[in-house]
């Protein structure tokens, strides 16, 4: 957990509390097969985009309008249920 934790303050300049592992998935792609987890938290500050990537807060039925890699898809499913 200290590697999210770290990757949080990389990309987002903002600690996180990690609160329990939502659920795990396996996604085979062509070329690899990743194993992904995902996490409850909560931000610990007011994140800023690091990297110059776009960051913006929407809905979680705007959330099926936007694009995800095919591995995010069941975590996509269960956020919009």
């Amino acid at each position: 957990m200290d590697s999210l934790a770290r990757e949080i303050v990389e990309e987002l300049d903002t600690a996180i509390v990690i609160d329990r592992e939502v659920f795990s998935v396996v996604h085979s792609y062509p070329d690899r097969t990743v194993e992904l987890h995902f996490f409850s938290c909560r931000l610990a500050g007011v994140p800023r985009s690091v990297l110059g990537q776009e960051m913006r807060w929407v809905s979680r039925e705007e959330l099926r309008t936007l694009p995800f890699p095919p591995a995010d898809e069941a975590l996509i499913d269960i956020l919009t249920r």
